[in-house]
């Protein structure tokens, strides 16, 4: 997979190495960040790991920086008295207070190297 075995979790399957993308729920950690999560490049540039686990914003930020990722964003859902979601638009994530519990949070790795394996 061109990763030495120093920097790969796994260098005896070449699908598993740093920055390959993930799948959440899996078992599987194909990416060598220790998280298990949904995680792919955004662009050439950016990569993306998205955790559906619930936290708090400092939980959630202190996550993404041991992964050596930056938190980009969470997001928090309110339900309403009647069971519906209210907030910000499905999909579209917002910053919550440290208070709130999220539902999701999305780390990135922002690479200036656009060669990928």
């Amino acid at each position: 997979d061109g990763y030495f075995m120093y920097e790969d979790c796994d260098d005896n399957d070449d699908t598993v190495y740093p920055l390959a993308g993930d799948t959440y729920g899996d078992g599987i950690d194909s990416d060598c960040d220790g998280l298990d999560c949904e995680a792919d490049w955004h662009n050439p540039l950016t990569y993306f790991v998205v955790c559906p686990q619930s936290s708090d914003w400092s939980t959630a930020q202190a996550s993404c920086s041991n992964a050596g990722y930056d938190l980009a964003s969470i997001r928090s859902v309110a339900v309403s008295s009647k069971g519906r979601s209210s907030g910000a638009a499905p999909g579209a994530p917002s910053r919550a207070p440290a208070a709130a519990k999220a539902s999701s949070r999305a780390c990135a790795r922002r690479s200036r190297s656009s060669a990928r394996p």
